[in-house]
């Protein structure tokens, strides 16, 4: 039985038997872009250099290319078959409780537990979950926040456009727009955080409360000042969605473009500022036009795809599974953007959701049966 072995733990009798997959730094088996298996796992792609902007925040440069060390804290690699008698091996505990989380990674349901079409909760290109117990997304003119018993109302009336969203830990949506970053409060008051960084995509709150945009390259934006810089150029990939990984030693990315299949790596410092260059960490993920990306606490990846209208799973050896695809679900049912559950009101901490403009801004609900990688993800700041 494989358990997640990771940093901010408690100790427990337990054993090292032998090796499985886990999360860990990019490696071992993932196969090239042009189908050739990598012996460290990973493809560098060109030397980019990050382009420092004019916007008032300072901009890091991009150091040598390198691999993330192990999260484990004990000495041997963190992905490990281990059983409960033996010797100390750290276990992770829930960031928010504090309670030991311990689950069988190899025994999550394929490819799901189950899936339901949810009709009153609205969304477009994302969606985002309150501590009142509301889902909220975009109708094509408001905010709509709904319940999970159906219930639902106008949050915020008189907006045009709305792309990525993430929540910072004071409970403010930061969203991305045609007109730039904005923010709402749970109050409903809303400001434009940054107009400059405007016309982008996706946006991913980091560990250190910053907002992460792609916007043609990769921009950090402080959610206080609204000052942004470009964190990341990735010239000629164009960065669609991110999510960091469960130590918080790099980003995985996926990309605008149709036909680019491949979900990259980039691996970060302490301050997480990038200290590499993207490398390709799986490729063949569907059809290209990556309209979300998620990490789930086992670390496996979730990619839905706009050309076959599915979703993927990646596994931490860089394995692509389908979910499913146009054809097994039809062209409509398709997810873009991706969020887990919140836990409070109804909404299952184990599942993803995912908003389908395509099919009346419904809300797709998929239970995986294991919760967010946010709920055992580690900083040391």
């Amino acid at each position: 039985m494989r358990r997640r072995s990771l940093e901010s733990s408690v100790w427990v009798q337990l054993i090292v038997v032998g090796a499985a997959c886990g999360d860990k730094s990019p490696g071992g088996g993932t196969e090239t872009s042009s189908g050739a298996a990598s012996s460290t796992g990973v493809v560098p792609i060109a030397s980019t250099g990050d382009v420092p902007t004019t916007s008032g925040a300072e901009s890091s440069t991009s150091a040598a290319s390198g691999l993330p060390a192990s999260s484990s804290t004990t000495g041997t690699d963190s992905n490990t078959i281990i059983f409960d008698v033996g010797t100390m091996v750290d276990l992770p505990v829930d960031n928010t409780t504090g309670e030991l989380i311990d689950w069988d990674c190899d025994e999550l349901v394929q490819p799901f537990v189950s899936e339901r079409e949810l009709f009153a909760p609205r969304g477009y290109h994302d969606v985002f979950f309150n501590d009142d117990g509301h889902i909220l997304g975009w109708d094509g003119a408001s905010l709509i926040a709904s319940t999970y018993d159906d219930m639902s109302f106008v949050f915020l009336p008189g907006v045009n456009d709305i792309q990525g969203i993430d929540v910072l830990e004071n409970g403010d949506a930061l969203w991305e727009s045609s007109t730039g970053v904005h923010r709402v409060t749970p109050d409903q008051d809303r400001t434009v955080l940054n107009g400059a960084v405007a016309g982008g995509y996706g946006l991913t709150i980091g560990p250190d409360q910053k907002a992460y945009v792609m916007s043609g390259g990769i921009w950090r934006v402080d959610p206080e000042s609204g000052e942004a810089a470009i964190w990341h150029a990735t010239p000629g990939l164009q960065p669609r969605s991110l999510v960091f990984n469960l130590d918080s030693t790099g980003v995985y990315f996926s990309t605008l473009f149709g036909g680019n299949n491949s979900v990259y790596f980039l691996p970060v410092d302490d301050d997480l500022n990038p200290s590499g260059d993207p490398m390709v960490y799986a490729t063949g993920v569907g059809g290209g036009y990556h309209d979300g990306l998620g990490i789930d606490a086992c670390g496996n990846l979730y990619v839905p795809d706009f050309t076959t209208r599915g979703l993927y799973r990646v596994d931490t050896a860089g394995v692509v599974t389908t979910l499913y695809n146009s054809e097994t679900s039809g062209p409509n049912h398709y997810g873009h953007g991706l969020k887990w559950g919140s836990g409070i009101g109804g909404w299952d901490d184990h599942a993803i959701y995912l908003p389908q403009p395509y099919d009346g801004y419904t809300v797709n609900e998929i239970i995986l049966g294991v919760p967010s990688g946010s709920r055992v993800r580690t900083w040391n700041p």
